[in-house]
């Protein structure tokens, strides 16, 4: 019998991200009630950054906003 592949709060989420809501366990916790479109355009937003500098800071932002329950902030 085949395992179900479970998809947890991390599925396809950019590394930076990941590790940065590790540590952020409120915006975590808001991340992982967001419906399926606010992720994607959470991951889009972060991986569309021009270099490593500005990713940080788009997960930063992204955090920050996510901590305060706000996912309008990118």
């Amino acid at each position: 019998m085949a395992k179900k592949k479970e998809e947890s709060v991390f599925s396809d989420m950019p590394l930076g991200l990941g590790m940065a809501l590790i540590q952020n366990v409120q915006a975590m916790e808001y991340y992982s009630g967001l419906n399926a479109a606010d992720k994607q355009k959470i991951r889009g937003y972060i991986q569309g950054a021009q270099n490593g500098k500005d990713a940080k800071n788009r997960v930063n932002t992204v955090v920050m906003g996510l901590k305060e329950h706000r996912v309008d902030v990118i």
